[in-house]
């Protein structure tokens, strides 16, 4: 089977993504063609060999005012989206790896196609204005309006998904979690056997070395539980409430390591920040994190701490974790902790609450040995990438 692999981003958890779809498709006797961007950057990442290749559209530049970019980004994907299905490749199915807030785009060039070449989707988040800001930034539309637009761009998406497929544009929309599977199919219309659900690939974990191992490469603190934020600085993610709820805490034997860049939110927005630097509780690494580093950071920690303020879609760092058989501490109400606790991966604490987040930091630093590690371990077997491409195979088996 020769497949085409679609993503246009390179940021994120857009490589790893493409990357660990790529490499198990060719273990399985595939080829795969990767077409992306031309600014893509991160092409060094993916597998060399006769069975790949890459192909690459136009690249885009977008404005940096809201809503005039959001336009951008419609009109640019369009663009690309276009020039992709005017290659001459061969293929025997397309796999757009972000379907998110590229339904319109999709639809548009597709509505006319009379190739009949199966394509498939993947959707990563449901709700894709779940966790903007709370306040009008910018202070030239109202909360209330932002809100109601973005409502309205999610339901002409929603409609948009299910007539791609009532009209068989869209063979399946693949997603990774079946609250997110459930909420779809309820809010599109679209029937179940269209939208299906797998784990998102996860690699095995690329050192066999300690944690101590870990720490020492890494520089970091040899001894104390070691909490860890993993992922750019987003307010979605709440960098900022752990801070606050490590602040409380008394400075017992633990810290806590960021690893990502500063994003929608900096050092400067936490007040905390500097405190917790200066009583050696958190250890900055406000940086793009290699690929071949991220396993040590999850090998070196305690726990993953997922302060998110969302509550809806799934999370690459705790996929990661568990790799690295690491407990997991996440907000309960939301998809992430509903993992957690389906999978016993770890512990949960009320969605945004600060008070609640630092009682189950402190639980654990007093009780770390007690949990017991059986779920992670039986977790991590469904999402590697190996038992999850499999089932992808499947699914491109069914649509031809």
């Amino acid at each position: 089977m020769r497949v085409g692999l679609v993503d246009f981003e390179s940021a994120g958890h857009h490589t790893p993504y493409a990357k660990y779809i790529s490499e198990h498709l060719i273990e399985l006797d595939h080829e795969v063609v990767f077409i992306t961007s031309e600014a893509n950057d991160e092409l060094s990442e993916f597998p060399n060999g006769p069975n790949f290749s890459v192909e690459t559209v136009r690249s885009v530049t977008h404005s940096n005012i809201p809503y005039i970019q959001q336009a951008q980004v419609q009109i640019n994907r369009s663009r690309q989206i276009k020039d992709t299905l005017e290659l001459d490749l061969n293929l025997d199915l397309i796999h757009f790896l972000f379907l998110d807030l590229s339904e319109i785009p999709i639809w548009f060039n597709l509505r006319n196609q009379s190739n009949k070449l199966p394509i498939i989707a993947s959707l990563h988040r449901d709700e894709p204005f779940d966790s903007n800001y709370e306040t009008d930034e910018y202070g030239y539309l109202s909360l209330k309006l932002r809100t109601l637009a973005e409502n309205i761009f999610t339901g002409i998406n929603d409609k948009l998904k299910s007539r791609m497929v009532d009209n068989h544009r869209l063979k399946k929309i693949i997603v990774h979690d079946q609250n997110i599977q459930r909420r779809l199919a309820r809010k599109t219309g679209i029937d179940e056997q269209f939208i299906e659900n797998i784990p998102a690939p996860t690699p095995e974990v690329n050192a066999d070395i300690t944690k101590k191992e870990a720490r020492d490469i890494l520089n970091l603190p040899k001894k104390g539980t070691m909490y860890l934020f993993f992922g750019e600085l987003r307010y979605e993610k709440g960098p900022d409430i752990l801070a606050e709820a490590v602040s409380d805490l008394p400075d017992d034997d633990f810290f806590v390591t960021y690893a990502g860049k500063e994003k929608e939110i900096t050092r400067e927005d936490i007040p905390e920040w500097d405190e917790l630097v200066d009583r050696n509780l958190l250890i900055p690494r406000l940086e793009y994190i290699p690929e071949k580093q991220v396993d040590y950071y999850f090998i070196a920690s305690d726990a993953l701490v997922l302060p998110y303020r969302r509550k809806m879609g799934i999370s690459g760092p705790l996929r990661r974790a568990c790799m690295a058989r690491t407990h997991v501490i996440g907000p309960n109400d939301t998809d992430v902790g509903d993992v957690i606790e389906r999978n016993n991966l770890g512990t949960t604490f009320e969605h945004n609450s600060v008070s609640a987040l630092k009682g189950s930091l402190e639980d654990f630093v007093k009780n770390k040995d007690e949990y017991d590690l059986a779920g992670v371990d039986k977790y991590k077997k469904s999402i590697h990438y190996s038992t999850v491409v499999e089932e992808l195979e499947n699914i491109y088996q069914s649509c031809l």
